[in-house]
């Protein structure tokens, strides 16, 4: 989302809101999505202005594909913070207007830091757009820390605030306790008869699957003589994001015989999605319609993949009942 995509929606929704909103997430240039902070009133008004504009729900999301980039709009329900209301009310309050908006405005500084000690419990180092929220913070507001220290028994972020200064300071985080979840990789192949517009689609795909929350990584398939090293080579990556999640976007390169074919072989890995660009067709087009439908593959389940996640649900429910028992 670049800045102008990201103000003109910005003054989209300033435009249907009767009371403040607030932007839950990090501003331009850092912002990857935009993410508010609603009531019930305001999320209805924005999820009808932006469902008349094109975009869809996904989740607790609204995603609409432009050319070669993706808006992602999350509305975040403001009680889901849990607190009291008059913090919550003092957190709209005094919340800082954003320049040529009326109802749309970014949290105060001590309430930014609040809000990163809450989202960032579980983080080990902080991320480049995490540490640049903090340091405008305090930049505008010398007291900022004092001021959340205050106030972080309201928000039940005593630790986890006393955490993000540490983290701010330059101080080495905690180790994570439990190894993560493993998670299916997935293959797209894109290939053609224009080698770089096929690097520059594949390219705007990871950073649309970006945009919109997954991992996802360009490989260049290596030109080989042999069958044998050509298969060995698609599936060197894949072994080494396995069980990460990961989206693994195959640049097919153009060679003498069909890329696009060589890759559904039957020793081959098995894409989610495999296209074959048309060179004619506009790049804005192509980027669209590649970005939506790879999109609509990766959130779609099989029925065995929501068996299995019934099945893991139910055991996970079963060992809390034994538990409290």
């Amino acid at each position: 989302m670049t800045t102008v995509d990201y103000q003109q929606l910005l003054q989209r929704v300033d435009s249907v809101l009767r009371s403040r909103v607030l932007v839950y997430g990090s501003l331009p240039p850092d912002a990857r999505d935009l993410d508010l902070l609603v009531g019930p009133d305001d999320a209805a008004a924005i999820e009808e202005a932006l469902r008349a504009d094109g975009f869809r729900a996904w989740n607790h999301s609204l995603v609409a594909f432009r050319g070669c980039t993706v808006l992602v709009v999350e509305l975040i329900p403001a009680a889901g913070l849990g607190l009291p209301t008059a913090e919550l009310d003092a957190l709209y309050r005094e919340a800082v207007p954003l320049p040529h908006l009326s109802q749309v405005a970014e949290p105060s500084p001590h309430h930014t830091l609040l809000i990163l000690a809450r989202r960032l419990a579980g983080a080990r180092v902080l991320r480049p757009k995490h540490r640049t929220r903090i340091d405008r913070a305090v930049a505008f507001d010398a007291g900022a820390w004092e001021k959340a220290n205050d106030r972080a028994h309201l928000w039940a972020a005593e630790s986890a605030l006393a955490r993000l200064q540490s983290l701010h300071g330059g101080r080495a985080g905690y180790r994570r306790r439990h190894p993560p979840r493993p998670r299916r990789t997935r293959v797209i192949a894109i290939a053609g008869t224009d080698g770089d517009r096929i690097t520059s689609h594949a390219h705007s795909l990871r950073e649309s699957l970006a945009r919109l929350g997954f991992s996802a990584i360009v490989e260049q398939k290596p030109i080989r003589r042999s069958r044998l090293g050509e298969v060995l080579s698609l599936w060197r990556p894949l072994c080494r994001h396995l069980g990460r999640g990961t989206v693994l976007i195959y640049d097919l390169s153009p060679g003498s015989r069909s890329a696009s074919n060589r890759i559904l072989g039957p020793l081959s890995p098995r894409p989610l999605r495999s296209y074959v660009i048309d060179a004619r067709r506009s790049r804005d087009e192509v980027c669209e319609e590649l970005a939506e439908d790879a999109w609509l593959a990766l959130i779609h389940r099989t029925r065995p993949e929501a068996m299995a996640r019934q099945v893991m649900t139910a055991i996970r429910r079963r060992s809390a009942r034994v538990g409290r028992e």
